[in-house]
């Protein structure tokens, strides 16, 4: 069985990864260090060297693997190296402004989380807090408070986000990153989860006439 694949249906390992078909060509694992295909008995053939991919939510379709296979004549190693090529969409200049349009905000309410990793080694728990920060889209850094030793958290802060473009090309080729991390008093805050929300899916229902 293909351990790789099946944790990565049961999402346990590389969620949301996509792969191609290795079947094109031979397993790549384990052979003898020669310019040619040879296994080595001791070890089952496999297709342990992965090439593995994954797109932003509504990006899916901007870029499609057109190339996979393997370098039979290199024999450095006892893996055979594997590649692959992709064509990859890039988004045209967009502008960031439509004068005609007002500026738009984001408003988060009733924010919470749950199920999240515990970050303390003592006690097994995290102080979560939400943290957007400025990024192209977003004109400044806003985030909640922290909530101490808790891995469900529901936080009372109400959240403005002001956003740097309102042209509506320019807000559909984006992506809003958020991240929630775990404070710390006397080191860095470490980074528990961390996701970005299509704002194409965001604008699927806005009507920007009223």
């Amino acid at each position: 069985a293909d351990e790789l694949t099946e944790e990565i249906k049961a999402q346990r390992a590389f969620v949301g990864f996509a792969e191609g078909d290795y079947s094109t060509f031979p397993p790549t694992f384990k052979v003898e260090r020669k310019n040619e295909l040879v296994y080595i008995d001791k070890r089952s053939p496999a297709w342990c060297d992965r090439v593995l991919w994954k797109s932003a939510p509504s990006f899916e379709n901007q870029i499609v693997q057109t190339g996979l296979g393997t370098c039979i004549e290199i024999g450095s190693s006892d893996h055979k190296p594997v590649w692959s090529t992709f064509d990859v969409r890039v988004a045209p200049y967009l502008p960031l402004i439509d004068d005609s349009k007002p500026r738009l905000m984001l408003k988060f309410r009733d924010i919470k989380a749950t199920g999240l990793a515990a970050a303390d080694v003592v006690g097994g728990k995290s102080d979560p807090f939400l943290k957007i920060p400025q990024t192209p889209l977003v004109m400044r850094t806003v985030q909640t408070e922290f909530l101490p030793k808790t891995l469900d958290p529901e936080w009372k802060d109400e959240l403005d986000v002001a956003l740097a473009p309102n042209h509506r090309k320019a807000l559909e080729n984006s992506l809003f990153l958020f991240r929630i991390k775990d404070h710390d008093k006397h080191t860095s805050n470490d980074t528990i989860a961390c996701a970005y929300i299509s704002m194409r899916d965001l604008l699927a229902n806005y009507d920007e006439n009223g």
